[in-house]
């Protein structure tokens, strides 16, 4: 089992990651988005058949999971959090809606260590 497996499969690791992005720690977040985002992107692409839109709003969920961590730091199921955010941007959105990719750029910079204003 890979390390990021272990994260997926034991919820205390996943909110010790929270936790960590609770006071902006940029490797716990960077861990989550690792473990999570491939079913998050997954679970999307099922409901919208658009995989760049899945992307889009995976990228936006996790964005808003960084903004809001320290408020979900709790016993909670992280997975279901951050899958839960995905899916009601993408509802909200509707299916008309054009792409956008700031979210995107946001994780990115998220990802990459940026210091661009990202709350």
């Amino acid at each position: 089992m890979t390390v990021l497996a272990a994260y997926r499969t034991d919820p205390a690791r996943l909110r010790h990651l929270v936790r960590g992005m609770a006071v902006l720690d940029r490797a716990a977040f960077t861990r989550l988005y690792e473990a999570l985002s491939p079913a998050v992107t997954a679970g999307l692409t099922a409901l919208m058949t658009d995989p760049a839109r899945a992307r889009e709003f995976t990228a936006a969920a996790f964005v808003e999971a960084w903004q809001t961590a320290n408020a979900h730091t709790a016993d909670e199921d992280v997975a279901g959090w951050i899958t839960g955010v995905a899916m009601m941007l993408a509802l909200e959105a509707g299916p008309d809606t054009e792409a956008d990719d700031e979210p995107v750029d946001r994780l990115a910079s998220l990802l990459a260590g940026g210091r661009s204003q990202l709350c």
